[in-house]
C-alpha cells in the first residue's frame, strides 16, 4: 500500500497525518507535513485508515492532493510446473509489473502538476508585489523631485546655489554646448568655495 500526499493551498502548506492499521495500531505519523511519499506492507486484511488533521490552524481551510496506491501480492497458481503455465504466469507478471509502472508515472504527473501551480501561485504573488513596491517608489521618487522643483527652499542648500542654477537653467536650455555645462557646473558647486 502506498500513499503520496501534497498540500495544494492554505496556510504554511502543512497539515498532520496519521496512517492506521486494521488492529488500531499507528503506522505512521506525522505533525505538520507539506508532502510525503508512504509505502507499507500490509500484513493483515482490514480497513487501513489516512487520517489528514488541521488542529493547529483551524481558520484556515487547506487543500490536499494525495493519491492512494494498492498494490497485490505476488501469487503463483499451484501446478505451475509447466513451461506453459510458466510463460503464461511470467508473461501477466510482466503486464502487471507495466501497469503498475504506467500508474506510478501517472501519480508522479499529478503531482509534478500541483507542484507547479503551487510555484506559480507563489511567483505571481511576489511579481505583483515587486510591480505594486515599484509603483510605489516610482510614485514617492515623482512627489519628491516636484516639490524639490517647486520649492527649493524646502531643501537644505547648504552645499549647492539652487537659485543660481535655476537662473542659469531658464536662461540657456536652449543653447546646452560643452562652454555651457561647464558654466552650471560653476554656478552650481559656486556656494563650495
Amino acid at each position: 500500500m502506498g500513499l503520496t500526499f501534497e498540500i495544494a493551498e492554505g496556510g504554511f502548506l502543512d497539515i498532520d497525518l496519521t496512517i492506521t492499521g486494521p488492529d488500531g495500531a499507528v503506522i505512521h505519523r506525522g505533525e505538520r507535513e507539506s508532502s510525503g511519499k508512504y509505502t507499507f506492507s500490509a500484513h493483515t486484511t482490514g480497513r487501513y485508515t489516512y487520517c489528514f488533521s488541521n488542529k493547529m490552524s483551524t481558520m484556515t481551510p487547506k487543500v490536499v492532493m494525495f493519491n492512494l496506491e494498492i498494490g497485490e501480492a505476488p501469487s503463483r497458481p499451484v501446478g505451475a510446473d509447466r513451461e506453459e503455465d510458466a510463460g503464461h504466469t511470467k508473461l501477466d507478471d510482466m503486464i502487471k509489473e507495466l501497469a503498475s509502472t504506467l500508474k506510478t508515472v501517472k501519480h508522479e504527473q499529478e503531482y509534478m502538476q500541483v507542484r507547479d501551480r503551487i510555484h506559480r501561485s507563489i511567483n505571481e504573488s511576489t511579481n505583483s508585489r515587486v510591480v505594486m513596491w515599484s509603483i510605489f517608489e516610482a510614485s514617492v521618487l515623482l512627489i519628491m523631485t516636484m516639490g524639490q522643483v517647486s520649492s527649493p527652499s524646502l531643501v537644505p542648500s547648504s552645499k549647492l546655489n539652487f537659485d543660481a542654477m535655476k537662473s542659469f537653467l531658464f536662461n540657456k536650455v536652449i543653447s546646452f554646448t560643452p562652454a555651457s555645462l561647464l558654466e552650471v557646473y560653476k554656478a552650481v558647486h559656486a556656494s563650495d568655495k
